[in-house]
Parts: structure tokens; sequence; C-alpha cells
């Protein structure tokens, strides 16, 4: 019972968005009274936070879930190992090494910049070479015109 209690309050009892969770998942208010079990069993184990946790090793506080350890250590260990695998992953944070995810998406957000800079180079190099060659129709015809003025007056 010791370790499903550890368990409970380790899950439930670290943030009111967990308390909330555990509200949504026992179906009652952890506040409202229904029956004996409620209130001196599960509400007795919300009641005490379980902050001993954070201060200890990994090592020594997984010594607190003996059922549980192989699990969580097999869970830890996904956790730290996670790669994303699909795109839309690459937008997800690691559990670990944070700090290498900002400077991924910082890195992944010039690169989109300096594409798009390159493809709008792109676009205003055509655009500039239609206004040259429309530059160059207009002074053909301005020269064909003056050549025709100045033929008709001789």
């Amino acid at each position: 019972m010791d370790e499903i209690e550890a368990s409970h309050q380790l899950l439930f009892s670290r943030s009111s968005a967990s308390l909330k969770l555990a509200r949504h998942f026992y179906g009652v208010p952890l506040d409202t009274y229904i029956d004996e079990f409620w209130s001196e069993g599960l509400l007795a184990i919300y009641s005490k936070p379980f902050t001993d946790i954070k201060s200890k090793p990994v090592a020594e506080a997984l010594k607190s879930f003996p059922i549980l350890e192989p699990r969580l250590v097999h869970l830890l260990e996904r956790m730290e190992n996670w790669k994303p695998e699909t795109f839309h992953e690459l937008f997800i944070q690691a559990y670990t090494d944070r700090p290498n995810w900002w400077v991924a998406m910082f890195r992944i957000f010039f690169g989109l910049m300096s594409v798009l800079g390159l493809a709008l180079n792109a676009y205003q190099i055509f655009l500039g070479q239609q206004v040259l060659y429309l530059g160059q129709r207009q002074i053909d015809i301005a020269l064909k015109a003056f050549a025709l003025q100045f033929n008709t007056m001789a």
C-alpha cells in the first residue's frame, strides 16, 4: 500500500494541474466527502504532498517504488533517449537537453528565413529582368518614333 500511496502522491500532488487530472481520473473532486474510503484513503493520500522525492537522487527515489522500479527505470531511460521520429515531433521539446532544442528551433527559423529570402531575391531578379526588357522596348519604340518624326520633316 505504501508504494501505491507514494505513486499517487508522485503523480497527483505535485501541482494544481495534476490535482485537476486526479479529479478527472477519479470522477469526483478530491475535497468532496463521498464515503469512508474516499475520506480516509485517497483524500488522506493527496492531503500530504510527496515533496521528499524532489530532494533525493533518482536511484534513491526509485527505492521508494520496489514493485514499479524496473518499469520506472525503463520509462526514465526512454524519456532521456527520446528522439523525434516524424516531422511533427521535431517541434516537441525533449525531456532533457532543452537548450539544444531551442538552438535547433532558432536554426530552423533562420534557415527558413534564409530560404524565403533567397526565393524572394530570385523573384526580384526575375521582375528586374522583365522591367529591363520593357525599358529596352520603350527605348526602341521611342527611337523608331523619333526616326519617323525626323524622316517626315526632311
